[in-house]
């Protein structure tokens, strides 16, 4: 990082020396054993509380790895963001005032500020080249990261490969960004066209795939799955030049598969191997944001709660992530204390067992639903081998 030395993580409460502009102080505390989750299980899920900790008054989670760790940060009020928390293993690490974005199954964790990003493991920080407002998203187990660096007056797809930044083709005069990559090193995301449209893309060793769309719509591909199959919205252009309501979606070999929208809107941010997407909608008004689908169709994740959970005033505010064991990690309103809580929902039975209640909720959202797949537009460029998956 220019002008600035490389912070250092400690352990036990002590600072970080050398805190400057360019670089705020990280902590890293000893791990804490998390305190049991209250009892209340619904049928088909198995619900984990990531309670704040330490005054905070929110824990905020943001995504899931394959072995089931999670990353977030906490906020304390009027106070404002407050610190990253990776939970892993049964045990939490905490680091200073920085937001952590993901991790991967070696046990690296993604750490960003709008100053400058750090991959952090095994107790050693090892910043990533930085060209002013840069913005990280992702990693995968091959370590490398993905986002977005500035050109002029643009942003431009970015990947960091040990450390060091290499931009991604795209047309270089827009807006540009790459959002998510697999371990198979594909990397989902959205170009701007010279026309000022808004495209999904896919990059596969770096070569650009614009994945198709509608006429006269914007989209994205906000992840990319383990398939091979890219996630996200699209959005239709009003005839006053401005964008409509996002509908989510997901772009497999077939091409163009728009998801099932309850409300006004919906967005999809995740999928598992088994097909269940996980995103927003404003499928239940003054309840949250959390929406799941299966075979396609809308499912709403607070039928998994405990009816009692519900009358205590609780409540889903969004679902953030998936893994391919179907973990679900998201946001939640504790109605007892006021709080905001992160969870973890992990299948129950696991995971057998669980493809069969899948199917019955596949069966009765066919029921009341009419087929909702978009017209398959075919690209001549796409992923191949790739099956249902959303962001």
């Amino acid at each position: 990082m220019p002008g600035s030395a490389s912070p250092t993580a400690c352990h036990g409460g002590a600072r970080s020396p050398g805190r400057s502009a360019f670089a705020p102080w990280l902590l890293a505390l000893a791990a804490t054993v998390l305190p049991a989750a209250p009892a209340g299980a619904a049928d088909g899920y198995r619900f984990t509380w990531l309670e704040p900790f330490g005054g905070h008054d929110l824990a905020q989670v943001t995504a899931i790895n394959s072995r089931g760790d999670v990353v977030g940060y906490l906020y304390g009020g009027e106070r404002g963001l407050e610190g990253a928390i990776w939970w892993h293993d049964g045990r939490r690490t905490a680091f200073g005032n920085v937001q952590a974005l993901a991790s991967n199954a070696s046990g690296t964790v993604l750490l960003w500020t709008d100053q400058a990003a750090w991959t952090w493991s095994a107790g050693q920080l090892a910043p990533l080249q930085w060209n002013g407002y840069s913005r990280v998203y992702d990693l995968n187990d091959a370590g490398t990261v993905v986002g977005s660096s500035p050109l002029g007056n643009s942003m431009v797809p970015t990947r960091w490969d040990g450390g060091v930044a290499r931009t991604l083709p795209s047309p270089g005069l827009w807006w540009s960004e790459a959002s998510a990559i697999n371990d198979d090193g594909l990397i989902a995301g959205y170009i701007t066209s010279a026309a000022g449209v808004q495209r999904p893309a896919l990059w596969r060793n770096d070569e650009l795939i614009e994945l198709p769309l509608p006429e006269g719509f914007w989209g994205g591909a906000w992840n990319v799955g383990s398939s091979g199959v890219a996630v996200g919205s699209i959005r239709g252009l009003l005839e006053n030049g401005l964008t409509g309501e996002p509908r989510a979606a997901f772009w497999d070999g077939d091409g163009l598969h728009e998801l099932e929208t309850v409300g006004s809107w919906s967005v999809a941010s995740a999928i598992s191997a088994a097909g269940v997407v996980v995103g927003g909608s404003t499928a239940q008004p003054g309840r949250g944001f959390s929406a799941m689908w299966v075979d396609g169709a809308f499912v709403d994740p607070s039928r998994f709660l405990d009816p009692a959970l519900v009358a205590a005033g609780w409540g889903l505010v969004t679902t953030e992530d998936i893994n391919d064991a179907g973990q679900i990690v998201g946001n939640a309103h504790d109605g007892t204390t006021g709080r905001g809580v992160g969870f973890i929902m992990t299948p129950v039975p696991e995971p057998g067992s669980f493809a069969l209640l899948l199917a019955g909720l596949a069966v009765l959202a066919r029921r009341r639903r009419a087929v909702l797949t978009a017209p398959a537009v075919r690209s001549e460029r796409r992923p191949r081998g790739a099956r249902l998956k959303a962001s």
